[in-house]
C-alpha cells in the first residue's frame, strides 16, 4: 500500500497555487498527474 504525503485538499491547494503563482510548467505537470491519478475534480474557476 503506497500512503501519499498530501491529502487531496493540500493537493489540489498546491495546484491552484502554482497556477496562481505561475510555477514552473513541470512541476505543475506533476501536481496534475497526481491529481489526475485520484481523479480529483478541479474546481471551475469564474474569471
Amino acid at each position: 500500500m503506497v500512503l501519499s504525503l498530501l491529502d487531496d485538499q493540500t493537493l489540489l491547494e498546491t495546484y491552484l497555487e502554482s497556477v496562481k503563482l505561475q510555477l514552473d510548467d513541470e512541476f505543475l505537470h506533476l501536481v496534475t498527474q497526481e491529481i489526475d491519478k485520484r481523479s480529483i475534480e478541479l474546481p471551475v474557476q469564474a474569471n
